[in-house]
């Protein structure tokens, strides 16, 4: 009989561990080809919310080599070095892919304010539609869905420049505007701008766009646990009140009601079932 207590009480002081052990979660993560710079704070902090929600406690780590969001989604449908990725809803999404039906950004992900050299302010103050805006040349990066879409639109796109490269283009007037989303452009001047280079004050691109979380088909625990954990933070306001921590003070900076606003078509947005 005192055999049998001393297990049970043995039982009792490792079980705590043991939950412990099994309600933590490990997930690697696409490596930005921005160093540290480019980490995505935003993301890691709603992965942590979510996961909180789900009494999950969360490690993050992120693969040892950059890559662009092609082969980050090749790799998560060879189930090879990340668990999960976030990216614009694609039509031609690969099937060994689940998305995760919340998205990241609330829509404001489509606001996309114009980059340009000080010096074309008086240029970019007289456009009004989009076909006065196809008479310049833009930059976007090739793989990226947004660049599709404003070429679809009829802009006229340069799609060969590294990210860095862009900010370059826009600073020695070698293109005209760089369309970034009201989310990033502040973060993204500060790190990679110079004095030469601001934000259009009175116009604005808006398009349908929304970005999601997306998983390897054969990982239903992660998948269960995004599903369960977004619908929770959603619910309980945490999904809002962390956005407007990282962004409120940004869309009320621009004055999105006081903008000139050229409206998109984004034919690779699709509803989801």
């Amino acid at each position: 009989m005192l055999r049998l207590f001393n297990v049970c009480a043995l039982l009792l002081l490792i079980s705590p561990f043991a939950m412990a052990e099994e309600q933590s979660y490990h997930v690697n993560l696409p490596a930005s080809s921005n160093g540290e710079q480019g980490k995505n704070q935003y993301v890691e902090k709603l992965l942590q919310h979510i996961f909180s929600a789900q009494g999950y406690s969360l490690t993050i780590h992120y693969a040892k080599l950059p890559s662009n969001k092609i082969r980050t989604a090749k790799l998560l449908s060879q189930n090879k070095e990340i668990d999960l990725f976030w990216a614009n809803y694609r039509t031609n999404t690969s099937p060994q892919l689940t998305l995760i039906k919340y998205p990241l950004y609330s829509g404001y992900i489509g606001y996309r304010l114009l980059l340009i050299n000080k010096k074309k302010h008086n240029q970019f103050s007289q456009i009004k539609s989009l076909a006065q805006l196809a008479l310049f040349t833009g930059v976007q990066k090739k793989d990226w869905l947004d660049y599709n879409i404003l070429v679809k639109n009829g802009l006229n796109i340069e799609g060969n420049l590294t990210f860095p490269s862009m900010f370059k283009a826009i600073e020695q007037e070698l293109a005209d505007y760089f369309p970034r989303s009201i989310l990033e452009i502040d973060r993204e001047l500060a790190q990679f701008g110079s004095p030469l280079l601001s934000v259009a004050p009175n116009i604005m691109l808006q398009y349908p766009s929304a970005s999601y979380f997306y998983v390897n088909k054969e990982n239903q625990k992660l998948t269960a646990i995004l599903q369960q954990g977004f619908k929770k933070i959603v619910k309980n306001g945490i999904f809002k009140k962390n956005f407007d921590e990282f962004f409120g003070e940004s869309i009320k900076r621009h004055k999105l009601n006081e903008k000139q606003i050229i409206k998109l078509t984004n034919p690779y947005l699709l509803p989801l079932d």
